[in-house]
């Protein structure tokens, strides 16, 4: 269960990070001012939903999606996680700033990383709404009705 688990981190990622799909989105800035913002259109816990193609500030609460990122070598673009209990295999995190506990993010401290993405789990699933008022907000979570 959990080696399906990591295996389906891993692909959500590889195919978040290589930008296999290609959409553009235009937003204006608050001075009226034109950027142009890729998405992508990705299935999380609670659905389709479009995030950035490629996220340069990404907060992160669950160790594993956190190593997976480690492992695929775009760990430097995590900006805040819960470090107080991070393992000793992603010590290197500790130096990134504290969002908060595993089981109540902070909120305020999120919002002053300006995070492009915000990557959670089932213990933050009760912040979500908050949270997706900050960025785009993906909740990964286990499925237990379909372990194999």
């Amino acid at each position: 269960m959990k080696k399906n688990f990591l295996i389906s981190i891993l692909l959500l990622f590889t195919v978040f990070f290589s930008g296999c799909q290609n959409t553009a989105k235009t937003n204006q800035t608050a001075d009226s001012q034109s950027t142009s913002q890729q998405t992508i259109t990705i299935t999380d816990t609670d659905g389709k939903q479009k995030i950035p193609l490629n996220p340069k500030k990404v907060v992160v609460f669950d160790a594993n999606t956190l190593d997976t990122m480690n492992q695929l070598g775009v760990g430097n673009k995590v900006v805040g996680t819960a470090t107080q209990n991070l393992p000793d295999y992603l010590k290197k995190f500790r130096s990134v700033e504290s969002a908060g506990g595993i089981k109540e993010p902070d909120l305020e401290k999120i919002n002053a990383l300006k995070p492009d993405l915000i990557i959670i789990s089932g213990r933050q699933a009760d912040f979500k709404e908050q949270l997706s008022k900050i960025a785009p907000t993906i909740y990964l979570s286990i499925d237990n009705t379909k372990t194999y």
